[in-house]
């Protein structure tokens, strides 16, 4: 390529996103020593556990078997939506983008199928559902 520039992968469609299964642990960022939470990590994709515990103040801790794990995230500062929820995903090499959550979870390449998530290798052009942020 001419004056030393690189290929470069834009997202464009819902099924170019790079939501991919990771170690649990890494998911959550649950990794390494730290006495606080990050609020600044943006991680996201998806792991299988074979169980999860529910706990919850002054209630009972209960467990759910066989759970497909999702880790997703919103703007700060998005609109709030009376009937759906805008995703942001932060991309490598290019600004962030949002999504809404019902288109994510209606395009073919997203949704969970057989217990894992498929990709559809006919990634169709989304319109208006990728959009970059305004950070």
């Amino acid at each position: 390529m001419p004056n030393g520039s690189r290929s470069r992968s834009v997202v464009r469609a819902i099924a170019e996103l790079p939501f991919h299964e990771r170690p649990v642990l890494e998911l959550l960022n649950l990794v390494g020593d730290r006495s606080e939470p990050d609020a600044d990590y943006a991680g996201y994709g998806w792991a299988r556990i074979s169980r999860l515990w529910l706990a919850e103040h002054g209630a009972a801790a209960r467990s759910v078997d066989d759970v497909l794990l999702l880790a997703l995230h919103c703007p700060d500062d998005g609109e709030a939506l009376g009937d759906d929820i805008e995703l942001y995903f932060e991309l490598p090499e290019q600004a962030p983008v949002t999504v809404l959550a019902s288109m994510f979870f209606a395009d073919t390449s997203s949704g969970i199928r057989g217990g894992q998530l498929a990709k559809n290798l006919d990634a169709r052009p989304v319109t208006g559902a990728c959009s970059g942020s305004s950070q």
